[in-house]
This record gives C-alpha cells, sequence and structure tokens, in this order.
C-alpha cells in the first residue's frame, strides 16, 4: 500500500526500528521504503542489546528508532525506552559516524508522555554532536502519528530535534488558556 501524503520510495535504503505499539508507523515507513524491524518494549538490557546487534548483523545499520510507548507503565516505557535508544545510539549511530533520527511516541499518561518528552529533549542536546536528531510525538490518531514519524524519518526531519510535535493545543500542559471577561 502506498502512502496517500508522501513520495513513493521517500525512504529508500533506510532501516527502521518500532517499537512497541506502532503498527501504522511501521507501515507508513514499509510504504515508502524502509526496511522496519519491529520489536517489543523491554526492560532487560541483554535482550535490548542482543535484538539491536541482530539488527546491524543483518542489514548493516540502523537509520531511525521510532519508541512507541506501551501506555501508563511509567517504569516499562521510560527504561524500555532509555534502554532502546542509548542501544541504537550506542551501538550504530554514533560508532557510524552518520547520525540518525530518534523519535518518542507519547502516550495521553501525563506522567509517561512528561517523562518520554523530556527524554527526548535532553538527549537532543546531549547527542547533537553527534548528529542524532530526538524529537517526540504527543498523542495523536494512528495515522497522524505515522504520518509525522515519515516525516521526521524523512530528509525533512534533519532540521527537527529536540521538539514535541503533535498532541493539539488542548493537550499541551505548556500552553497558557486564554480566557474572556
Amino acid at each position: 500500500m502506498s502512502s496517500r501524503i508522501f513520495a513513493p520510495g521517500l525512504l529508500d535504503g533506510q532501516v527502521a526500528i518500532v517499537s512497541g505499539a506502532g503498527e501504522a508507523v511501521a507501515a507508513e515507513l514499509e510504504a515508502l521504503g524502509a526496511r522496519v524491524v519491529t520489536c517489543a518494549i523491554s526492560e532487560d538490557e541483554n535482550e535490548v542489546d542482543a535484538f539491536v546487534d541482530g539488527v546491524l548483523e543483518g542489514h548493516g545499520r540502523i537509520d531511525t528508532l521510532i519508541n512507541c510507548s506501551p501506555g501508563d507503565d511509567l517504569r516499562l516505557a521510560l527504561e524500555g525506552t532509555w534502554l532502546l535508544t542509548h542501544a541504537v545510539a550506542t551501538k550504530a549511530m554514533i560508532p557510524d559516524s552518520r547520525g540518525g533520527k530518534i523519535v518518542n511516541v507519547t502516550p495521553a499518561a501525563p506522567t509517561v508522555r512528561a517523562a518520554l518528552e523530556n527524554l527526548a529533549r535532553v538527549l537532543s542536546i546531549e547527542w547533537a554532536r553527534f548528529d542524532i536528531k530526538l524529537t517526540a510525538i504527543a498523542p495523536v490518531e494512528p495515522q497522524e502519528t505515522a504520518w509525522l514519524a515519515a516525516f521526521l524519518a524523512s530528509p525533512a526531519g534533519d532540521y527537527v530535534s529536540g521538539a514535541v510535535l503533535g498532541g493539539g493545543l488542548e493537550a499541551s500542559a505548556s500552553t497558557p488558556t486564554l480566557r474572556g471577561d
């Protein structure tokens, strides 16, 4: 199936990992030509390391990581996201010297959402020197999430880091509310 909004072949040659409940994201990236490997979120560091090693052995590189948070379990979401993010960055993106893109898709649960958005913001600063772009996607519909993820994985995403996309004004805790008299 082809993408409704992006050019065919936009992500040809790219390798992407999509973790968690990211079926729509994986389908969109595949429709654009990326080789997509999916996995569950895990808190087991050895399991995560072995998975990333396997992807590198099978595909030779990792260009994009999309972490789709599993829900409102803060420990699983944060620890699992951190382990996979760290493994991909240190095993593929930093040694490769080509950088890459990491996107945290956050759930609606406010605590988990804030933690994953802040992780992306902090790491976007820390890993900028390695040309790794980190962003977050706040809760939107699955197809909109997929389109945002594809945009960030594309060459247009080369200019976005440290940002939180999506979620709408009503979902943002930092957006001021204007009230009439």
